[in-house]
């Protein structure tokens, strides 16, 4: 526990105060942000739960609120509510304050690791290796900064409360049809298209309501690392950009600077951890998200965590989020959609498909 608490210290910039509570004097906004990131909160409040339990269990979810925005200037006070210790699960609320108001609430719930004999996931989505260079969207990707809602960056290298050095990049699907509405997402392919008359876009030429997404801590070293700072590492890049999710088809494809983003932001977060052991983030994590719902002023947005390394599911998440959006005078966007779910495809047996490394990630030779 010892070591842990160091890493989780070091890296997520909290301290104890007492058995009970822990603070922060980092507050960390991402830009266009209205106030503190809110992974910083969710990994935080759950790191000081973790430290209020026996390191042999592990977080296997936890159901946030986001209820007043964090400002700098003023520490967080993290309460931790020891609500249980049983013999399987143990559960904490984690309730956190700033100036004496409360901003944030968690509460998770924490599991010992068993075997079992009922296992199914989905399969990694199939997509090229975040090293393949010669993989490009829209043949414009010059920099990471090519998705962009006006200002609003959505894919951006970051120091997350300037201790994990954060890389994250778009994951170019390797089906055809997907990948060519992936184009439909960055903004100078875009560009380009409004430039040349003959591939002028219709408006069935809407970018779906689905990302992936490259994700990595670069700094961890070669420590050994107990696997709830992973998961904690992992909760704490969980909220990055997950909201831009349900704005892609209002602001991409067709509706390309057809509305102004007025105000987004996160409105609770839900995670669940499925196999802590597959958790490394100091090797790419794929993150796939998807928006089933946007509307009445809210969107929602799911969305999976598979290990690079085995293909496992290693989490998966849930936020709705405050979109507010407001059309541009004059253009005339196709706002009221309605997308296609197909259901699960049964693929084959874990034990007829053990590399998933090997199928699922595609190495290019161009």
């Amino acid at each position: 526990m010892n070591a842990l608490k160091a890493q989780i210290f070091n890296l997520l910039a909290i301290k104890q105060v007492d058995e009970n509570t822990f603070s922060t004097d980092t507050v960390w906004i991402n830009s266009g942000g209205r106030g503190v990131y809110g992974g910083q909160l969710v990994s935080q409040s759950l790191a000081s739960a973790i430290l209020t339990v026996d390191p042999d269990f592990y977080p296997h979810s936890l159901q946030s609120y986001f209820l007043l925005a964090g400002k700098p200037g003023s520490p967080f006070t993290f309460h931790v509510e020891r609500i249980r210790d049983g013999r399987s699960f143990a559960s904490r609320a984690v309730r956190v304050k700033q100036n004496g108001k409360l901003i944030f609430t968690l509460n998770c719930s924490f599991a010992k690791p068993e075997e079992s004999t009922a296992f199914h996931q989905f399969a990694m989505p199939k997509v090229y290796a975040p090293e393949d260079s010669t993989q490009v969207l829209g043949n414009s990707q010059k920099d990471n900064h090519n998705m962009r809602i006006g200002n609003f960056i959505i894919d951006q290298n970051n120091k997350i409360m300037n201790t994990l050095d954060f890389k994250t990049k778009i994951a170019v699907p390797v089906d055809k049809k997907l990948r060519s509405n992936f184009d439909l997402g960055i903004n100078d392919h875009l560009d380009s298209l409004k430039e040349n008359s003959a591939s002028k876009l219709n408006k069935n030429d809407i970018r779906i309501p689905y990302n992936l997404r490259w994700m990595k801590i670069n700094n961890l070293g070669t420590e050994k690392r107990h696997k709830s700072l992973d998961l904690l590492l992992l909760a704490c890049v969980s909220d990055y950009r997950i909201l831009t999710t349900t704005a892609l088809p209002h602001f991409f494809g067709y509706n390309y600077n057809q509305s102004n983003l007025g105000i987004t932001v996160s409105l609770d977060h839900v995670l669940y951890f499925h196999s802590p052991s597959s958790a490394d983030m100091s090797d790419w994590v794929l993150f796939e998200a998807e928006s089933s719902f946007s509307g009445n002023g809210r969107g929602y947005v799911t969305g999976r965590f598979f290990s690079r390394k085995t293909g496992e599911l290693i989490a998966s998440a849930s936020q709705e989020v405050l979109l507010r959006v407001n059309s541009i005078p004059g253009s005339s966007p196709n706002s009221r959609l309605v997308f296609d779910n197909s259901p699960p495809k049964f693929i084959s047996s874990a034990t007829e498909n053990n590399d998933t490394s090997e199928t699922e990630i595609v190495s290019s030779k161009l």
